[in-house]
């Protein structure tokens, strides 16, 4: 799976593409932003990537306009849906659609929510 990171200062994002799942990409993230500390994320060909976590959320933050602590917010908003659709998906009795199209469907929700925040610095 490709993953792509918003990295402020940086002029283009990070893409890093791993065989890492959602879930375990998740909780690293989240586990970055709330040490403070470096999200470390290793590529299928064994290289590693080390993001402040801190930038992660500035990102966000830059983008919308909002202040940090409403950008983290967000963040673990957007990281609860996450979690919450996957557990959903997982425990489900009923027959489960593809992962990959459950992945997409709730990226898809989920990007529509934070859409509707305003970019404070549109792309040329």
């Amino acid at each position: 799976m490709e993953i792509k990171i918003g990295i402020s200062d940086s002029p283009r994002e990070i893409a890093v593409d791993s065989e890492e799942t959602h879930e375990s990409i998740h909780k690293a993230v989240e586990k970055a932003i709330n040490d403070g500390g470096m999200l470390s994320l290793t590529d299928d060909r064994g290289r590693t990537v080390l993001v402040p976590a801190a930038k992660i959320a500035d990102v966000i933050s830059a983008d919308t306009g909002l202040r940090l602590e409403q950008a983290m917010l967000l963040g673990s908003g957007l990281q609860g849906l996450a979690q919450v659709a996957a557990t959903r998906w997982l425990y489900s009795p009923e027959p489960r659609m593809p992962i990959d199209e459950a992945a997409d469907l709730v990226s898809a929700l989920a990007w529509r929510g934070i859409r509707s925040f305003p970019l404070s610095h549109p792309p040329e």
